[in-house]
């Protein structure tokens, strides 16, 4: 259809813009009857209407019929003949150099209708219809219609220019509600039926308590020109109003929420946007109040080390605090997988956030050992921690009077950096012998020191552990103690005069104290002469007092140091008088 804005009626007088000649106000064309009411032109005497006509939209238009009663409103086109025409009229008055106005241009077909563009909840209860306007310009009024249980029904008619209503009476949270919108002239011609829109329902299923998680389910959005391009899942939180929380595909109708938390009142809205034109639909509020059994979110081991006692402590961090856990267990292992329970932990709420917990029977001096935090919630749901591996130390005294040590890493999956500091214990305050990332040290042994001759020896491995929060935190680990003792220098002469300068036959000890000393003297059968348990007692050459004579005599020492080292010699010995 189209619009005719001005036509200059040339009337054999000079052209004057001062006043025009309104048309008839052309209302529609019903059964091929043309409608219109009387125009009010004042500016002289009325000659006639005039009916312009043709068959396309661009022209050209013909004088169809001059009507010279200024009461007629009406005029029945008998040639129409089921064809599609278009129709504009003039008035002509007796009006020299005025300028002649056109009406609008109608056919003789029903009026175009107006599409939906969106149907969407409002006010929790409400459902706003908007469509696009008519582009018949007859159009006065738009019908709206609902599909109810007896059928679509007409809920309301929308006069004038306004293209949105809003249903008070509509039920769009028991499920979805079907609306169509017909456009209206004024001879009571109805457009077809736009493509009907209906609202989004959407349904929630019970919040299951384990999987902290419900679905929802909601209809497809339909009759949009460019379709659904997503829709848009919002969630609001203890009277929060919903935000925008996730997005699927336009194919998808269901989505699982699995977020929730214990006692959160929680209500969900899900969204439709048109591909294309951003254009959107909202559907109901479901709302739900969240029952779940808490689990634990957080489970960290901090750090392990050796204690005062030559156990392990185990220091670990979970949260919240509010986690309901069925069990949880301290667990040891001597590799990264086969882990076994020590201990129970206590699993009353509110857990402490910060824990700590000793392994007094776990064997650091023997090997490397690994430990990590088991949990078990009211579900049945098992968590483990991370691991973390003690540092092992080992030694052993070597010829030069040194100490060589060896270490292995301190593991832990969360450490950024890791250096370690070695001690050497002594009288007074440890002394830190080295601070480097490297695994092994030698320390060279000054024998005339006494606590050297035995020495005592630790690590403390110093890591930087970013937690899963973001938070940098040092610890430190402590490894085994580890005790070397240099082999001790003993000296035994071949001979030796009880009458003369060495009176007294007995080995020279360089450094150290025995833990186990024997010294057994036999004479050259085998028989045995003397016995000392004590390395300051030496042989006199005699038997129970009584001297024996010159001659060649054999010996047994036997030597165990306090760090398990053997020492035995055996050889000869002359008594010389």
């Amino acid at each position: 259809m189209m619009k005719r804005f001005l036509i200059l009626l040339a009337l054999g007088c000079s052209l004057q813009l001062s006043a025009q000649i309104l048309p008839p106000d052309f209302l529609c064309v019903t059964n091929d009857t043309l409608v219109w009411t009387a125009p009010n032109n004042t500016c002289g005497a009325f000659n006639a209407y005039l009916i312009f006509a043709s068959q396309q939209p661009d022209g050209p238009y013909n004088i169809l019929v001059s009507i010279n009663n200024v009461s007629q409103t009406s005029y029945y086109h008998a040639g129409a003949a089921g064809s599609t025409w278009y129709y504009y009229l003039l008035s002509d008055y007796n009006c020299p150099g005025q300028p002649a106005l056109s009406s609008d241009t109608l056919d003789n077909r029903i009026p175009d209708p107006g599409p939906i563009r969106y149907v969407s909840v409002v006010n929790g209860d409400e459902v706003e219809i908007r469509w696009d306007l008519s582009p018949s310009p007859e159009v006065y009024a738009y019908v709206i219609s609902r599909n109810t249980a007896a059928g679509t029904t007409i809920i309301d008619t929308v006069f004038g220019g306004a293209n949105v209503y809003v249903d008070a009476n509509a039920a769009p949270d028991e499920g979805p509600e079907t609306y169509f919108v017909t456009a209206l002239d004024r001879c009571g011609n109805k457009s077809l039926v736009t493509a009907p829109h209906t609202t989004l329902f959407v349904t929630a299923g019970a919040i299951d308590p384990c999987t902290q998680s419900l679905t929802l389910d909601w209809n497809a959005y339909q009759n949009w020109p460019g379709g659904v391009d997503r829709y848009e899942i919002l969630v609001g939180q203890d009277g929060q109003a919903p935000v925008v929380w996730d997005t699927v595909p336009g194919a998808m109708l269901t989505y699982v929420f699995d977020q929730a938390d214990d006692g959160v009142d929680y209500c969900f809205v899900v969204r439709a946007v048109e591909a294309g034109s951003g254009i959107s639909a909202v559907s109901n509020t479901v709302c739900q109040t969240a029952t779940v059994v808490q689990p634990l979110r957080q489970l960290v081991l901090l750090n392990a080390t050796v204690n005062a006692a030559g156990g392990a402590d185990v220091r670990w961090l979970w949260a919240p605090d509010n986690a309901q856990l069925t069990g949880a267990s301290l667990q040891r292992a001597i590799n990264t997988v086969d882990f076994n329970d020590v201990a129970p932990l206590p699993t009353a709420i509110p857990l402490a956030a910060d824990n700590n917990a000793p392994d007094n029977t776990a064997p650091v001096a023997d090997r490397q050992l690994f430990f990590r935090i088991q949990t078990t919630d009211a579900c049945g749901e098992t968590l483990n921690s991370n691991v973390v591996g003690l540092v092992h130390l080992t030694g052993q005294a070597l010829d030069g009077n040194k100490n060589q040590l060896l270490w292995t890493p301190f593991s832990h999956s969360l450490a950024d950096s890791i250096r370690y500091e070695l001690y050497r214990q002594s009288v007074g305050a440890p002394v830190r012998l080295t601070d480097s990332g490297v695994l092994t040290f030698e320390d060279l042994i000054d024998i005339s020191q006494p606590d050297q001759t035995q020495a005592c020896y630790y690590v403390e491995a110093v890591a930087q552990i970013q937690l899963p929060d973001g938070i940098n935190r040092t610890v430190v680990s402590r490894s085994n103690v580890v005790c070397l003792e240099q082999a001790a220098k003993l000296f035994v002469p071949n001979a030796f005069s009880p009458d003369g300068i060495n009176r007294i036959f007995r080995p020279l000890y360089q450094f150290g104290s025995p833990q186990f000393y024997q010294m057994v003297i036999y004479d050259r059968w085998g028989g045995q002469i003397f016995e000392s348990n004590a390395i300051e007692n030496g042989w006199d050459g005699a038997k129970e007092g009584r001297p024996l004579p010159q001659g060649v005599y054999l010996y047994h020492i036997k030597l165990v140091q306090s760090g398990g080292q053997v020492i035995e010699k055996k050889g000869s010995v002359l008594l010389v008088r």
